[in-house]
């Protein structure tokens, strides 16, 4: 979804591009799915800012979650919280995710520089 890992040939990235616009096309969101359920290894969906909020609305609505934990795999969620005048705007996007996602998922929080102050 994003270009990020796309450049690292050995990470054998494939890339969807599940957004139409400012929403998810069902279709190729399926597809998404399909490619993380049948898979035995670790599956890294790399998707950015610009489409986070749209993508996490979409898992929950759809209960994908629980259906990832039924089939035994670990939803791992990672996101960023930033120092300066950012802070409060990330620190709080962080609670309502962590909110919003329900049990068992994990989150991984990474600091970027600046924090204190």
């Amino acid at each position: 979804m994003n270009a990020t890992f796309e450049g690292y040939q050995a990470l054998d990235v494939k890339r969807l591009q599940i957004m139409q616009g400012d929403e998810i096309n069902a279709r190729l969101f399926d597809a998404l799915i399909e490619l993380i359920t049948t898979s035995t290894h670790d599956v890294i969906i790399d998707n950015g800012a610009s489409s986070f909020v749209q993508l996490s609305h979409y898992l929950i609505s759809n209960q994908v979650p629980a259906l990832l934990a039924d089939m035994g795999h670990e939803l791992v969620v990672h996101t960023v919280i930033t120092g300066g005048q950012a802070l409060l705007d990330t620190v709080n996007g962080f609670a309502q995710l962590a909110g919003q996602f329900p049990d068992p998922a994990v989150f991984v929080v990474w600091l970027k520089g600046g924090l204190a102050q």
